[in-house]
C-alpha cells in the first residue's frame, strides 16, 4: 500500500470578502492513491488572532493540481466505461446462456415427440402387419368350392 504524502501546492494571501483584512491561505492537497480521491483543505489566519481551519472541496487554481485532477477525472471516466462494459459483458453473456439453455430444452421437447410419434407409428406398423398375417392365414373358401 503506498503511503500519501502532502504536498503544498500554492501560498496565497488573499483579501477577506467585505473585510480589510487579509487571510493567509494554505492549500494542502492530498492524494489517495489507493482510492485516486482528491482531499483538499486550508488553514486560515487573520492577522495572527485567531486560527481557523476548515476542510472542503473548492477549486485549485494550481496549475499541477488541475492536470492532476483532469487525469483523475479520465482515470474515473475510464474505469467508469470499463466497469459498465464489463457489466453489458456480463449481461449479455447471461441472456446468451439462458437463450441457449431454453435452445437445448425446446430441442429436446422436439426430439421427444419425434422418439413418442416413431414409438407409436412402429406399434401401429407391427399392428398392421400382425393382423394382416393373421387375415392371411384365415381359411378362405376356395373358388372351386364357392363355384359349385
Amino acid at each position: 500500500m503506498r503511503q500519501s504524502r502532502p504536498s503544498l501546492v500554492s501560498v496565497r494571501t488573499m483579501p477577506r470578502e467585505g473585510s480589510h483584512l487579509r487571510a493567509s491561505i494554505f492549500i494542502v492537497v492530498l492524494i489517495e492513491y489507493e482510492f485516486s480521491d482528491v482531499i483538499m483543505s486550508t488553514k486560515a489566519w487573520t492577522n495572527g488572532k485567531k486560527s481557523l481551519s476548515v476542510v472542503f472541496p473548492f477549486a485549485v487554481f494550481d496549475h499541477v493540481a488541475e492536470e492532476r485532477i483532469k487525469i483523475l477525472e479520465k482515470e474515473v471516466l475510464y474505469m467508469r466505461e470499463n466497469q459498465e462494459r464489463v457489466l453489458q459483458e456480463r449481461v449479455e453473456s447471461k441472456v446468451q446462456q439462458r437463450v441457449e439453455q431454453e435452445v437445448s430444452h425446446l430441442r429436446q421437447q422436439s426430439d421427444d415427440r419425434f422418439k413418442s410419434m416413431e414409438k407409436q407409428w412402429s406399434c401401429m406398423i407391427s399392428d398392421m402387419t400382425l393382423s394382416s398375417r393373421s387375415f392371411s392365414n384365415l381359411a378362405l373358401p376356395s373358388r372351386e368350392s364357392s363355384y359349385a
